[in-house]
């Protein structure tokens, strides 16, 4: 079950963006960095599964 619902995004994500490896040092700065790199994922799925005007219609709503 852990492959369908993790390996996913992990595989898109170094794959499609490049991300193998952080650029980073000390725990915080990896955080951040991983934190950023989940909402660019999740931005990128969005625009797919969603127009790009609902979306605004949401943010402004």
């Amino acid at each position: 079950k852990r492959s369908q619902i993790v390996e996913h995004p992990f595989g898109t994500i170094k794959r499609s963006f490049g991300y193998t490896f952080f650029l980073g040092k000390g725990l915080d700065s990896v955080n951040a960095e991983a934190a950023l790199i989940g909402v660019a994922y999740n931005f990128k799925r969005l625009t797919k599964i969603k127009k790009i005007s609902e979306i605004v219609e949401l943010l402004v709503a």
